[in-house]
């Protein structure tokens, strides 16, 4: 191969490189968006609690005894979680705020709980449990995202493991503030919902070339991993190092 060969070959290597480097994304590691999702504080703090009547929703430590045929009962997890209460038809809502982030590739909420309804029935819209994406002040449903239905078993102890991908509704929503919310309507007997380890997590995309940490474990470049990403200028500097070589035996012979 000639010198003249050799430098096309390598310059044409490192544009293909450089170009793939800044026409591809990099991938964010998951931000989580709730703070005091499993209640381990021992209250509710970070969340916020809208009622109406007697409804409400407390912390439970495994000695609450909810008004109604509800008796006390251990935490899902650990040593708190949270519950809804009343006394009387009501309803009572729970909820976090937050930004949804800009150029989302992922969007996952999951939570634990655990459901025990004294009527005989689950009815839209006054006996159920639902978990919804609203706007900022809680008064508007953009999405629901679970609901108990007609026909469910009254009682779901469990504790259920409930998790859901959520990347298409908050596409929607970038740049927004919104709310998580809990929401439990209670308008035929006692109803007793718990929640805990609430998590809403999303991926997002970062400018295109960007470079990312590379002590970080989700640092994606063009498919291109971290210590191939430091291995780039040696490689380059092995290619150069082979150019002079070449050039100095050209210029020798």
């Amino acid at each position: 191969m000639t010198l003249r060969n050799y430098q096309k070959l390598l310059v044409g290597t490192l544009a293909i490189v450089f170009v793939t480097w800044m026409t591809s994304p990099a991938y964010a590691t998951p931000t989580e968006h709730i703070t005091n999702g499993d209640f381990e504080t021992g209250s509710l703090a970070d969340w916020t609690i809208v009622t109406t009547f007697s409804g409400d929703w407390v912390i439970n430590d495994g000695t609450l005894d909810p008004q109604g045929p509800g008796i006390s009962i251990a935490p899902i997890s650990d040593n708190f979680d949270a519950i809804s209460i009343q006394d009387a038809t009501s309803s009572a809502m729970l909820s976090k705020p937050f930004t949804v982030p800009t150029g989302i590739i992922s969007a996952n909420v999951s939570w634990n709980d655990r459901i025990r309804n004294f009527a005989d029935i689950f009815e839209d819209p006054t006996q159920e449990v639902r978990v919804e994406i609203r706007n900022s002040n809680g008064t508007e449903v953009l999405a629901t995202i679970w609901s108990t239905d007609a026909g469910d078993p009254l009682n779901q102890e469990g504790p259920n493991s409930r998790s859901f991908d959520i990347t298409s509704t908050l596409h929607g929503l970038e740049g927004q503030e919104v709310r998580l919310c809990f929401s439990q309507e209670t308008g035929i007997f006692f109803l007793n919902y718990s929640v805990d380890n609430v998590s809403l997590t999303t991926e997002t995309a970062l400018v295109a070339g960007k470079l990312l940490p590379l002590d970080s474990s989700a640092l994606f470049l063009a498919g291109i991993n971290s210590m191939m990403v430091w291995m780039i200028p040696i490689v380059a500097g092995l290619a150069g190092a082979g150019a002079y070589m070449v050039k100095f035996r050209f210029e020798k012979d």
